[in-house]
């Protein structure tokens, strides 16, 4: 049961535009028992098995993350419980709304797909007024519309683009990130229960990824129930999901809570890893170009790469000098409030595994070096060329000439009748023109 704002009511499957809707109103609880989805071949082949027998379940206010690889079955489990299945899909198993089966209708259930179908010669705010006046109920005042579409805009943090348009191919408009979050905009302006979104982060940088995955965090805490499939979070992304469902293969590897998989990872692994710097964490170590080839130094074949490649090539003493000259004298936190913060020599000696037998300087006079010596090189190569030119070019015309005066036709060469022998213009003074 919803309330609207005036104080009518509708069925269980409603929705509830006015803002005296409580959160336990708006609260719904998704659970899915033994879920199977096949795809029958059309033919005699074998019947092909997407989803094999999944449980779960996602609680209001809470933000899931679905997670998989290419594969896996994210969107078809996605489909599947926001009913959106193809007609040649067969699905089993129990999909319960608070403890009941039920469909999701309108109202109940928003999905937000990965592509973003907006219309680029309209702005922000002229596109969510016109969802809004086609999808809001008609019983409700043109004051309660206005805040509902400015309370999105809000809810949406789209208040510095509202007035902007969204752009196209031949017109700049605003980012990939905003147009996402206008495409989530324009499904929570009927105040679903539970939202649904495929892969919303994909093709985004790391900042717009991060402000549309907070936002979802905020529809969550707002007592929305949010389930989103997401391919390769950054760990700062990933720390928003409250809850994580893994697949692979269709299968459930993993579901709980996504903190227990940050303190699991954090115990098995190097905790030189877990930095919060956005920027140490973006490297992922030091990945250096030796000859082609992306390895950290201590990982190099030492008969060749190591030795002599890598100290004759000046990208890695730039490499090295370069995080000593960042890193060394910081003091950064741990990915967790209790852990211990790591100094900046810390990092490059274990995360970076880079010596520090030597300093800065002497990487940069190592750079200088090469450099001298890469051009005195390149200068002498040059003047060698100038004077072992010719030479080849000689000996080149004295093979080729050698080897044509053994050819009969070069040897006994008759000159064409048809030109008389050329003389010179003194010796033809008075006689007559050959010419007739």
């Amino acid at each position: 049961m919803a309330e609207r704002g005036d104080g009518s009511e509708e069925g269980d499957g409603g929705i509830g535009i006015g803002p005296s809707m409580s959160i336990k109103e708006r609260a719904s609880y998704l659970v899915w028992q033994d879920l199977r989805v096949m795809l029958p071949s059309s033919g005699d082949g074998p019947t092909k098995r997407l989803l094999h027998g999944l449980n779960g379940f996602v609680e209001p206010g809470r933000l899931m993350a679905i997670m998989g690889p290419s594969g896996s079955g994210k969107s078809t489990l996605l489909d599947a419980l926001a009913g959106r299945l193809s007609k040649n899909a067969v699905m089993t198993g129990k999909i319960l709304v608070n403890g009941e089966k039920k469909n999701l209708s309108y109202g109940t259930v928003a999905y937000v797909t990965q592509e973003d179908v907006l219309m680029g010669t309209l702005s922000v705010r002229e596109t969510i007024t016109y969802s809004a006046h086609l999808r809001l109920p008609s019983k409700l005042t043109k004051e309660e519309v206005e805040d509902t579409i400015e309370g999105t805009i809000m809810e949406m943090g789209l208040e510095d683009c509202a007035d902007r348009l969204i752009g196209n191919w031949h017109l700049r408009g605003i980012s990939d990130g905003e147009k996402k979050r206008l495409s989530i905009a324009l499904e929570i302006l009927v105040k679903p229960r539970i939202l649904f979104l495929d892969e919303p982060t994909s093709g985004l940088d790391s900042a717009s990824a991060f402000f549309v995955a907070h936002a979802l965090r905020s529809l969550a805490r707002d007592g929305r129930t949010v389930i989103s499939s997401i391919h390769q979070p950054s760990s700062e992304v990933f720390a928003l999901f409250d809850d994580l469902f893994l697949l692979s293969g269709g299968s459930t590897v993993y579901f709980g809570e996504s903190k227990e998989v940050i303190e699991e990872g954090r115990e098995q692994s190097d905790p030189f890893m877990n930095l919060a710097t956005a920027e140490i964490k973006a490297t992922l170590g030091v990945m250096m170009m030796t000859s082609g080839f992306f390895r950290q130094l201590p990982d190099l074949p030492k008969p060749f790469w190591r030795y002599p490649v890598s100290y004759l090539n000046y990208g890695s003493w730039a490499i090295q000098g370069g995080y000593k000259n960042d890193l060394l004298n910081l003091v950064f936190d741990g990915l967790l409030p209790r852990d211990p913060k790591i100094t900046g020599e810390e990092v490059i000696t274990k995360l970076y595994r880079l010596p520090l037998s030597h300093s800065k300087w002497w990487d940069l006079f190592a750079i200088y070096s090469l450099l001298v010596s890469y051009r005195t090189i390149f200068f002498l190569i040059l003047k060698l060329k100038e004077r072992a030119m010719p030479f080849f070019r000689s000996m080149y015309a004295k093979r080729t000439i050698h080897r044509l005066k053994r050819r009969a036709s070069f040897v006994n060469f008759v000159s064409s009748r048809r030109y008389q022998t050329l003389r010179s213009l003194a010796s033809q003074e008075g006689q007559s023109s050959p010419i007739p």
